[in-house]
Order: C-alpha cells, then structure tokens, then sequence
C-alpha cells in the first residue's frame, strides 16, 4: 500500500511475513494508539511533535497490515473524551488529521487502483466543519473498494455509536417503519453501520495501559486483547507480528452464533428496507459533503 507509506521493511521482516501468513493472519485488527503525548515529554519535544511522530507510525502500521493479507483496521484517531483537552492539543491533533486525510484525498487515484476503502466511523456533529467536506470526499470516492479497509475512528466512542443507533431505531419504531418484532440483534448491530464492518481480531493498545477506552465495545466482544508497553510512536513491526503470533497460538475459536435467526420473511423484508433507506439517506448526506471539498492535483 505505498500510496500512503513507503513499504520499509527489511528483507528479514518480508521473509517473517511469508512465514506468518502460513497461519491465519486476522482479518480485522484495532488500533489504540496511545502514547504520543509521554513519548514527546520523554524526550522533552513539544506534545505537537509527538502527535506528528504517531501520525507517520499510523501510515507505516497501514502498510504492514495491508502487507500480511490483513483486511480491515480501525485506529482510534480521537476519542469524545479527548475534546476535554486543552484547546491548543485538540486543533493540532485536528490539524494533523486533516493533513494525513488530505494526503490520502491527494493520492486517490493509487488508493482506489488499490482497492482501498476509507471510512470515518464517529458522531460527525462534534467534528470541525472544515473537516467534513474532505473526509466525505475520501469516503465518496473510495467506497468501492474491497482489497482493504481503513477506519479512523473520529469523535468516537462506543456507547455513543450504540446510542445513536438506538435512536434512529426509537424514530423507526415511532413511525411504524419497523414493528417491534423486528427488533434484533442484527438490527441493532446494523443499525449504526454506514458500512458494515468485520468483527474484530486483534485488538491491540499501545503504551503499557489495560484499558479499551469505550472503542468498538460492541465490534470487538471476541477479539483477542494485547496490550504492548511501548509508546505509539515506539511501535515496531515486530510488535505487530509478536501480537498476531499470540493470537495464532493462544486464541481458541469461540462460537459465534448468527445473528440473524428466528426472522420471518415479512421482518426481514421490512428490516432490509430500513437499512437500505437509512444507508442510502447518509450517503446522500456524505456526497452533498463532498461537493464542498476543495479540489485539489491528483499525486502521481
């Protein structure tokens, strides 16, 4: 994936990929990229700098995983909490975003010749406006794409994707657009999902600390869990394949049953409806979005 990050692994690093992709190489692996802010204070950089350090590790990460087969990565670039911050941190942290979504936006033609995808799962109303227009840009023109996903958890937290997907649940139900027999674990899954996404893996944290922060508590509730004491920006391709060895070896497969079961043919054609309506309405939304974004030089 060198649109986004040149590929700089060493030829043993290569060699330890092939080897790794004899085993099952997970399919859906989450990113808390925790540590930016101690590693620049350990090195008496200013916490911009440290923020700049994670968002160049964040391009090389892509470009491992899109190198071991993996499918979809979901980073978490900005926790709701996070705005607590001072405001100085928050528009640099912002700033450094839409930077690396604006390089992204820069290099479509090679990220969608890749068959790249690039969502922002998050509560859009928190986020900047001057945003908006170039994620829905990035989002619009990349959809298609099957070969690998990226999601950049923006303004996001777990119990309030779940909420706001109660409440589009609460105004169908109030305006009979769905029964309350339809209600379902699917449904409510789906509910929230502009693109429906793989269950997680890996869930991977950086840093030393134990915690899921409220990220993906519904995606990752059979993930395999590693915690790595390394600050983000320290974070070694070795690390990544350490990780995904544990969850080769140590992880037992745990039965899922489907999610969708017990559903008559009236429901499910109802439930379908929904969700192909509300899909289609957000897209909507995001193109009228993407229409703002400025235009800018394809990079070849």
């Amino acid at each position: 994936m060198s649109w986004v990050h040149k590929d700089t692994r060493t030829w043993v690093e290569r060699c330890i990929t092939e080897i790794l992709k004899v085993g099952e190489i997970p399919k859906h692996i989450a990113l808390i990229m925790d540590g930016n802010r101690r590693f620049a204070k350990d090195r008496g950089l200013p916490t911009k700098e440290g923020h700049h350090r994670g968002y160049i590790k964040m391009d090389e990460v892509f470009c491992w995983c899109s190198a071991l087969g993996v499918k979809e990565v979901t980073i978490y670039a900005f926790s709701i909490e996070n705005f607590k911050r001072s405001p100085q941190e928050v528009a640099n942290i912002m700033k450094f975003i839409l930077s690396r979504v604006t390089l992204m936006l820069h290099k479509l033609d090679k990220a969608t010749s890749d068959g790249t995808c690039i969502h922002f799962p998050g509560d859009w109303s928190m986020v900047p406006e001057y945003m908006k227009p170039t994620m829905a840009k990035l989002m619009q023109d990349t959809r298609h794409g099957k070969r690998f996903r990226i999601n950049v958890a923006l303004a996001y937290t777990g119990r309030n994707d779940i909420a706001r997907g109660v409440d589009t649940l609460r105004s169908a139900f109030s305006s009979k657009q769905l029964h309350p027999y339809d209600m379902s674990e699917y449904l409510l899954q789906e509910a929230w999902q502009l693109i429906p996404g793989l269950p997680v893996d890996i869930l991977l944290r950086t840093s030393g600390e134990t915690r899921l922060s409220d990220f993906l508590m519904w995606e990752a509730t059979h993930a395999f869990l590693d915690f790595v004491d390394v600050q983000w920006p320290q974070l070694c391709f070795m690390d990544l394949v350490r990780a995904i060895l544990n969850y080769q070896v140590h992880r037992k497969r745990v039965p899922v049953p489907p999610i969708r079961r017990n559903e008559s043919d009236e429901s499910k054609e109802r439930v379908d409806k929904f969700l192909k309506q509300t899909r289609q309405k957000l897209w909507a939304e995001i193109m009228m979005e993407a229409k703002r974004a400025p235009e800018n030089k394809v990079v070849k």
